[in-house]
């Protein structure tokens, strides 16, 4: 092998380990942001927590559009019926009632897709990909199991904390010069 192909290698390796070390380092960075978010997240998710415990313990009920609802299929049904009205009268968006401490509201998102956003402390969404389609059932059992889903989540937030804080040693071990550096000088 001649000198300017040794010389071409080397450069190719150099630079590849340039772009590696730069994707680790944009790695490490994303992960302490992560980090980050879900530590200022778990105030919000705390009190969501404490409402959604407070909500699961309780007999199932909620209101939509002023009638109150004791099952989740008919929650499911006056949230699709709802649905179809904005989207045939072209509306956007509607407040749609509350379900335990949690306000429920539709917003259109494109062609017949919606997503009814619970909110709390936070805000979550339960994606509708045609609400002419849409299961009544299946709509209200999904909000329920979202809110369900709450009480969970700053365990959640803290177990993902601690498995990236647990990642971020062994991404740092391999950040460093290219071991042949010395060849091309």
């Amino acid at each position: 092998m001649d000198l300017r192909q040794r010389l071409r290698r080397l450069t190719d390796q150099s630079v590849e380990h340039d772009r590696e070390q730069h994707r680790i380092r944009g790695r490490i960075s994303s992960m302490r942001a992560e980090i980050q978010r879900n530590t200022e997240q778990m105030p919000s998710a705390q009190a969501d927590a404490e409402s959604a415990h407070a909500w699961a313990k309780a007999d199932f009920t909620a209101s939509i559009e002023g009638k109150d609802f004791d099952k989740p299929g008919q929650m499911g049904a006056a949230i699709v019926a709802a649905g179809r009205r904005l989207d045939a009268d072209k509306i956007e968006s509607t407040v749609l009632g509350k379900i335990g401490a949690f306000s429920l509201s539709l917003q259109h998102q494109y062609t017949h897709a919606y997503t009814v956003e619970i909110a709390g402390k936070d805000t979550y969404d339960v994606f509708l990909d045609n609400v002419n389609e849409a299961d009544p059932v299946g709509t209200g059992q999904r909000v329920a199991n979202t809110i369900r889903k709450l009480v969970d989540k700053p365990e959640q937030l803290e177990e993902r904390n601690a498995e990236l804080e647990g990642q971020i040693p062994s991404l740092e071990k391999q950040l460093g010069p290219w071991a042949d550096a010395g060849k091309l000088a």
